[in-house]
């Protein structure tokens, strides 16, 4: 029975000094008694139930946590939050950016559309107005000149003459010619 006694009374003393080296140490890192004592409380009963569930959340307030927490992990939180806030502001940086290259693209996309629509009305008129030209003309002579031309801007020109000087212009062409236009007048193509 006396070595029971023995081996409790160093085992009771092993405790004890770890405790007492764990509250001394935790004082030295500059957190209070009642911190250290919890502290040390919870690596006691983590060393005695390590196989419980029991959760660090559990036994410490967030105060508690903070203070037990050690300097280095702190640090790295720190540095993490701080590496997050760069990355976000360089995301919010880059999305305002593109943002902006997106509004000068559809700026410029308008402009275009404009552009378009402007020299399409242009040629438009040109067109119009060479088909009041040929109107005056000789309509053999027309048939002629249209002869010599690509066949979609024959097909811009005729609809735009009179209805009568028209056929007269398909007329003076060449069946072969003729055929061709009228069908792709018929189609609304060009070749």
């Amino acid at each position: 029975m006396s070595i029971v006694f023995k081996i409790f009374g160093y085992l009771a003393a092993v405790v004890f000094g770890l405790a007492v080296y764990m509250v001394v140490f935790l004082a030295a890192l500059g957190l209070k008694p009642d911190i250290s004592m919890a502290y040390a409380k919870y690596k006691l009963t983590h060393l005695k139930e390590s196989a419980a569930d029991i959760s660090y959340d559990d036994l410490f307030t967030a105060e508690e946590r903070e203070a037990i927490m050690p300097y280095y992990v702190k640090e790295e939180i720190a540095s993490a939050r701080l590496k997050i806030d760069v990355e976000r502001d360089e995301m919010q940086s880059q999305i305002d950016s593109l943002a902006a290259e997106r509004i000068k693209l559809e700026n410029l996309k308008r402009e275009i559309e404009l552009l378009i629509e402007k020299k399409t009305r242009v040629e438009d008129k040109k067109m119009t107005e060479l088909a009041q030209l040929y109107d005056k003309m000789d309509l053999k002579r027309v048939a002629e000149v249209l002869h010599q031309m690509d066949d979609s801007l024959i097909v811009e020109i005729l609809p735009r003459m009179k209805s009568a000087n028209a056929s007269q212009v398909l007329e003076y062409m060449s069946p072969v010619k003729s055929a061709e236009i009228s069908q792709l007048l018929l189609e609304g193509k060009i070749k």
